[in-house]
């Protein structure tokens, strides 16, 4: 092992049934050849706030469509259908978060999309207006799913 020095931190989310997110971390610090790792610590629950749909979208029936909210971190996780095709060129408004979800920079992230057993992959926008957009090629009544996680 060599002798250089460095910290590694691990974040992970786990949705509970029962409302949003909860935040894990953990660290691994190596100083002198030394590791110490310090196990996986729970932070604690995020507050969650439902999205409401726009026109055209529906929810998956097993999805969650939300944002979740500890500190600066957001988790926004999207499960929904929109009634249109979409194109890579015009982006949908699916929701738009209140004020304490808008990040301060504009985020992007890559969402999944299946249809027809064709996948697709969709483009999520969230601005700092608060509006959730999202693009790509997607065929009517798409199947878009994921999450992403940001700063505000």
């Amino acid at each position: 092992m060599s002798n250089s020095s460095g910290v590694c931190h691990f974040e992970f989310y786990r949705f509970r049934t029962s409302g949003g997110y909860e935040a894990w971390n953990k660290n691994i610090n190596t100083n002198s050849g030394t590791t110490v790792e310090s196990g996986w610590a729970y932070e604690n629950e995020y507050s969650v706030e439902a999205l409401s749909l726009g026109v055209n979208w529906t929810a998956n029936s097993a999805g969650k469509n939300q944002v979740s909210r500890q500190g600066n971190r957001c988790v926004l996780s999207i499960s929904a259908k929109y009634s249109s095709a979409m194109s890579p060129s015009t982006a949908v408004t699916i929701a738009t978060v209140s004020s304490d979800y808008r990040p301060s920079y504009t985020v992007y992230g890559i969402l999944y999309g299946y249809h027809s057993s064709s996948p697709t992959i969709d483009r999520v926008t969230v601005g700092t207006d608060g509006k959730v957009q999202i693009q790509g090629t997607t065929a009517a009544n798409t199947s878009i799913t994921g999450m992403v996680v940001y700063d505000v």
